[in-house]
């Protein structure tokens, strides 16, 4: 949460000191939170299988790496893609904690236990703009990434000590079909709903470029099509899943425990 607040603070710095050129720019703010949300319920799902406490010390390990790579970036393409590194972290480790609180407490010490974690998640969103100033007028853009590193490193030593390695005892098969659809139906929808403003809620307002696709002035902006295909596909995936589940088959996702009503309600206020 931090990373993706502090970068739009510290995004004129880095492009005075980098001289990106305008893709660089959309997709140095974008790449994080597209490839982010595309693996979120792929990495609950992993965790689970392989075991949560190596998921979430494998992606303290690579979104380290990606801040790493990200500080010492010399060129705009290299800043994209260590973004996209520190993502596949980030997206390893957000579930993954949920799913740790979730396994090792229980009762009103599991509601203990995920008030300071929503506390924290909340709380640092708001702390990114001023620590992103600070930074910005006292140090390098760089520091930015480079903070992450005793953070993470340090966060990895109570894994080892206080957290027992959970995971499920019997695995069932794959879901590919479900990982295809939610992956692109939440990256898409993140992208409508963060590129709105610069392309347009409606009408184009600015010019979009993606590989063979092309969104031109005054006709109808990205944002809308994104936001469509997405509500689609992650419809579709909906449908998928209920199939799966109703046919006693592997899915991405346990359907029946929406009927819990606090699960179910939950998820609205997360989503909300």
């Amino acid at each position: 949460m931090l990373e993706g607040s502090l970068v739009n603070v510290l995004l004129s710095s880095i492009v005075r000191d980098l001289d990106l050129f305008r893709a660089q720019v959309f997709w140095t703010t974008a790449i994080y939170s597209l490839v982010f949300a595309a693996l979120l319920i792929t990495s609950g799902t992993l965790a689970d299988r392989i075991g949560r406490r190596p998921m979430f010390v494998g992606g303290t390990v690579l979104f380290l790496v990606g801040s790493l790579l990200c500080g010492s970036a010399y060129s705009g393409w290299r800043l994209v893609g260590a973004r996209a590194i520190e993502a596949v972290g980030g997206a390893m480790m957000l579930p993954t904690s949920m799913a740790i609180i979730n396994v090792q407490f229980r009762g009103s010490r599991r509601a203990a236990a995920f008030g300071p974690w929503g506390a924290v998640f909340g709380g640092i969103a708001a702390l990114g703009p001023l620590l992103g100033g600070w930074l910005a007028q006292g140090f390098s853009w760089r520091w930015a990434f480079f903070i992450n590193i005793p953070v993470g490193a340090v966060s990895m030593v109570p894994m080892f000590v206080f957290v027992p390695e959970s995971k499920l005892r019997k695995v069932a098969g794959f879901d590919p079909l479900g990982v295809v659809l939610s992956g692109f139906g939440l990256a898409l929808i993140v992208f409508g709903l963060k590129e709105a403003q610069a392309y347009g809620w409606l009408k184009a307002i600015a010019d979009f470029t993606g590989g063979p696709v092309t969104f031109s002035a005054p006709g109808i902006s990205v944002a809308p099509v994104a936001l469509a295909i997405g509500t689609v596909l992650l419809g579709a995936c909906a449908w998928w899943e209920l199939a799966r589940n109703r046919a006693k088959h592997s899915a991405l996702i346990d359907t029946s425990l929406f009927g819990i009503r606090r699960y179910g309600y939950g998820n609205v206020v997360a989503g909300s």
